[in-house]
């Protein structure tokens, strides 16, 4: 993959690991297991990868109705 995304400016070199990209195995596993590790009744996680260059953008929370 290129050093810096064209769409968004995201630039792999900046970050020491190369950052969480979609197209790697390892790196959706380690997302969906933060995920299910940090989901409980009140609320859960999903990851957002970016679209342009399939780096994790963010993760969003979604809170439940648990009343």
């Amino acid at each position: 993959m290129k050093s810096k995304c064209k769409v968004c400016k995201y630039d792999l070199t900046d970050r020491p690991a190369g950052g969480m990209m979609k197209h790697r195995k390892l790196d959706r596993k380690l997302a969906k297991e933060y995920c299910t590790d940090h989901n409980d009744y009140k609320h859960t996680f999903k990851p957002v990868w970016k679209k342009c260059c399939g780096a994790l953008s963010h993760y969003n929370l979604i809170i439940k109705k648990w009343y």
